[in-house]
């Protein structure tokens, strides 16, 4: 009964993260999230005890799973090069099955309202992670170098998933099609 109350928790928070597409915070009611997921409107006001709640989880899902992308970095039987990749398959998919997440991301950066401290402290870890990764690939210790080049990875990643409604018309390219987007990567990991 447990797993299946739990699957039932995942499927709400999924859903919600999902409407956070059309809707903004502010926008989202309980009626949306359980239209949408066709679970009384009771099970999830009794589970999560109101929307500031259901969002505060469905945001600590998102992180969570973020803060495990960066564990296959620390897998030493794969090489470097490979971790890298494995990493960016993974960051991307996570930004096309929750766009809104890097959305919101990017909008509190451009508004000023993005604080840094509050970003978990093991995704800053796994981003410092990666910068030596690339280091080590392409053979640099200069810590501005690693920098411009973890820039320029991430955001080779994270600007499809942005314009991923439009790639295919724009770009002809379909991002959120799994095995074009693991090309792509292939594609952009060619300069490490």
């Amino acid at each position: 009964m447990t797993d299946q109350i739990d699957q039932t928790k995942e499927k709400i928070i999924r859903v919600t993260l999902d409407l956070l597409n059309d809707y903004t915070i502010q926008q989202l009611t309980i009626d949306d999230i359980a239209k949408k997921s066709g679970i009384d409107k009771s099970f999830i006001e009794a589970n999560f005890l109101g929307k500031e709640n259901l969002l505060a989880n469905s945001f600590s899902f998102f992180f969570n799973r973020m803060k495990n992308i960066f564990n296959v970095l620390n897998d030493d039987s794969i090489s470097q090069y490979n971790k890298l990749k494995e990493f960016a398959k993974r960051y991307s998919n996570n930004f096309i099955e929750f766009p809104a997440m890097l959305k919101m991301q990017i909008n509190q950066m451009i508004n000023n309202s993005f604080d840094i401290e509050k970003f978990p402290k093991e995704i800053r870890e796994g981003f410092d992670k990666v910068r030596n990764i690339i280091g080590e690939l392409k053979n640099t210790q200069d810590e501005e170098k690693k920098s411009f080049l973890f820039v320029s990875l991430i955001s080779s990643i994270l600007y499809p998933a942005i314009i991923s409604n439009y790639t295919e018309k724009l770009l002809n390219f379909n991002y959120k099609d799994r095995d074009t987007r693991y090309k792509y990567i292939d594609c952009i990991l060619e300069k490490f």
